[in-house]
């Protein structure tokens, strides 16, 4: 078989090829193994990110899921990741925070509106 491959956790060599390969010959597989391989890096973090880590990858999955192709899943991944990096209080924030180029962020605070009971309709 073309997939026998030892799957491990490796940060210097990422085989592209096997794994295209693989998502094209047996998507199943493929699934099975990627979920094994993010499974084993969120265990060799720090047992108080890995929760955190968690949830993310399972927003990654849900935005997976809902796109139609690829290149969509990427985008949407890609905007998500922008997003923590530069909203407020994000990543570039954080950094900024820690050279003293800025000073944390106080969460915002807002007025709640008290909205009155909307009645149903009458019925005559």
């Amino acid at each position: 078989m073309i997939f026998e491959k030892e799957i491990f956790v490796d940060t210097t060599h990422f085989d592209f090829d096997y794994w295209m390969r693989l998502a094209k010959a047996n998507p199943i597989l493929f699934e099975y193994e990627r979920k094994k391989i993010i499974e084993e890096a969120i265990k060799k973090a720090p047992l108080h990110r890995q929760e955190n880590l968690r949830r993310l990858q399972w927003k990654i999955d849900v935005k997976r899921s809902l796109c139609k192709n690829p290149f969509s899943a990427y985008l949407h991944i890609y905007i998500m990741m922008m997003d923590s990096v530069f909203r407020e209080g994000g990543l570039q924030d954080s950094l900024n925070v820690l050279l003293g180029k800025k000073e944390r962020l106080l969460p915002r605070e807002a007025k709640i509106l008290p909205f009155p009971k909307k009645q149903g309709p009458k019925i005559l």
